[in-house]
Formats: C-alpha cells, structure tokens, sequence
C-alpha cells in the first residue's frame, strides 16, 4: 500500500506507535511520519506508507498551529502535566488586559530553550535520554517564529491559547516562558496541533475507528504536487541515465520546469518525484529526479 494517511493521534500514545500499528493494520511494506507529538499531544499526525515515505523530504510543514491549555503555577520537568512538579508558586493579581499584553509579546521572533525531554540530541544521545538518567544537559538556545498567538479563555489559574507558529517550536517551552514572563510558572495541560502544512483536523481520520474497520480517507498526492501524467516508457528512459542530480527535465515535458516539485505518474501511479533547480533570477537550470 502507498499512500497518505492523516490521522488524528490520541493523547497518551507515542507518534511511533500509531505509526507502528496502522504500518501493521494496512499490511505496508514501510511507513513513517512527519513531525512527532509528544505523548501527550493530540491532533494532526501525517503517516506515509510504502513508497510514499519518499516524499517526506519535500514536504512543507513550515507553518503548524496549536491550541493549548497552560496550567498557572506549577512548571515540571517535562514541561507538562505529566512531569514530576519541580517548581510551584502563587498567583500575583492579573486583569486581561496585562496578560493579553504579556501574551502578545511573543508574537515575532521567539528564541528559547528547548525542554530537557525532548528528541533533540546532544552529543549523539537523546536529550530525553539524558533526561531520564537524571543527566541534564545544556541544550543550545532556538528561534523560531510565532507567526500569531491568541487567547481563547482565561481561568482562574489557567490560559487557553491558540498558536500559529514556525516549524521546529516547542509549545512547552513557549508555555513555560509565557508562565515566567507573568510573574510565576506554566505548564501544559492539553495540547492539540489543528494544522500542519496543509494537513489539517478536520480532514484527519480517528486512529481508533480505523482500527475498528472504518474506512480510511486517504489524502490525495495531487493535494500536495503538481501531478504530470506520462508513458511510463518515458520514465524508463530516465532510469537508464548515470547521473539523476543533473537531468533536464523537458525530455518529459516543458511544463515540469514551472514548478519547483512535480510528481510524475502513469495511470495515476506515481513514478518519479521531480525537484527543480533554479538560478537566481528564477530561470530553469535542471532537475534531481527520484524514483518511486
């Protein structure tokens, strides 16, 4: 089987597992994810099955969005509700106009430290790894950019955020520093990824239905890529060059160099994935081609 699955990844499970056993459930000969959620998260997780874990690497993912419940007052050492309480302090007076204030600063670049559990690696090991052996580590500062952060609902001690923000972002970090810049301590409580790229909730498939034999509704590649169907005869020819880092791509088709990543196809079955090479004016110079 060859094709894309976004499935809506339950709380309390590892990406890797609903990876593993939807691989098993569909009898695929391979699968793999883009961009894992903490055990704790729920939402949008994008699974590519056989052949389709080739396009991982061209897939833009750049722009993901959150919503989030923060716990005031309490900070833990995986930055979430199911750490270990490390820090805890009280409440000072905030009306909503000082925490909107607050919130809105984060807005634009964002430069943080990653969390200790974290898949991030320092000197060839895990940092989750260390984590656990009580080995905690310095892990270099990140920026990323928080396109929009906005909030839905303010408790009495906790916030509800909605969060648009860049490739790479750890929204524990950023609730943790959201907690500090109020003037005590925040952790995660719910976290919820709505969108990722153009993969989105809505369109995403219940993990546990399709275990029970739901029908699953795959996403189409043609979502992602231009689609340029050929004879698979042309396709042949190309499998005979020497070097696929270098090819001019209009042997298939002058349209191929519009953009800059093109599937190639016969009978709707994908065969080659295109990625163009452009000067700096924009002009078409070759193609790295890759086969299916």
């Amino acid at each position: 089987m060859n094709k894309i699955l976004v499935v809506n990844k339950p709380n309390n499970l590892t990406s890797s597992f609903v990876v593993n056993k939807l691989k098993r459930f569909f009898s695929s000969s391979k699968a793999g994810h883009s961009g894992t959620l903490d055990p704790l998260a729920e939402g949008v997780l994008v699974i590519f099955l056989g052949s389709m874990t080739k396009i991982i690497p061209f897939i833009n993912e750049n722009i993901k969005r959150y919503k989030v419940k923060m716990l005031l007052g309490l900070e833990t050492d995986t930055l979430d509700i199911a750490g270990q309480i490390t820090k805890s302090s009280g409440m000072k007076e905030l009306n909503e106009l000082d925490i909107n204030k607050v919130v809105k600063n984060f807005q634009g670049e964002y430069e943080y430290e990653p969390p200790q559990y974290s898949a991030i690696r320092v000197n060839g090991k895990r940092s989750y790894k260390n984590a656990r052996e009580g080995n905690f580590v310095e892990i270099p500062k990140r920026k990323s950019t928080i396109s929009s952060i906005r909030i839905n609902k303010i408790g009495s001690s906790t916030l509800e955020l909605d969060i648009e923000c860049s490739k790479g972002t750890y929204v524990r970090s950023l609730v943790r520093d959201i907690g500090l810049a109020l003037g005590t301590f925040g952790t995660v409580v719910n976290l919820t990824r709505t969108s990722t790229g153009s993969f989105s909730l809505d369109k995403s498939n219940d993990f546990y239905a399709l275990l029970r034999g739901e029908n699953p509704e795959f996403y189409e590649l043609s979502n992602l890529f231009p689609v340029t169907v050929v004879n698979k005869e042309v396709v042949n020819q190309l499998r005979k060059l020497t070097n696929h880092k270098n090819v001019d791509i209009s042997l298939i088709s002058k349209q191929l160099e519009v953009n800059p990543i093109n599937i190639v196809a016969s009978n709707e079955s994908p065969l080659l994935i295109v990625k163009n090479k452009y000067d700096d004016y924009g002009k078409y110079i070759c193609s790295e081609i890759k086969f299916f």
